[in-house]
């Protein structure tokens, strides 16, 4: 496991608590076009939220350049965790990847 320069490490431990999950909608479109007239990037700046990003080093499809874009532009604390050896989703780390998920949420929220 990696953390980018600047990340907060945080507490990894095994807890065992089951946590629920609950679907969140997808956002409709508004009148000002698909996001509804709103500039991502700007919302992100002013976003104040702790935000976890847990990336795989070998995920072709969310290149670890996005986490570093994403963390410049995020207003808010933000963690970035990386398994170098991890695949699209952490499938082949996730007897490690979503304890430590756990723990944050458990730990930040």
């Amino acid at each position: 496991m990696l953390l980018l320069p600047g990340a907060d490490s945080g507490k990894v431990r095994g807890h065992g608590r089951p946590h629920p999950a609950r679907a969140v909608p997808a956002p409709r479109p508004g009148p000002g076009g698909e996001h509804g007239g709103h500039d991502r990037r700007r919302a992100a700046d002013r976003a104040t939220a702790p935000l976890l990003q847990v990336y795989g080093g070998n995920d072709p499809g969310s290149p670890l350049s996005q986490a570093e874009r994403i963390a410049a532009e995020y207003g808010g604390p933000v963690t970035t965790v990386i398994y170098p050896d991890g695949v699209h989703i952490l499938n082949n780390v996730w007897n490690v990847a979503r304890p430590l998920v756990a723990d944050w949420l458990a730990d930040t929220l």
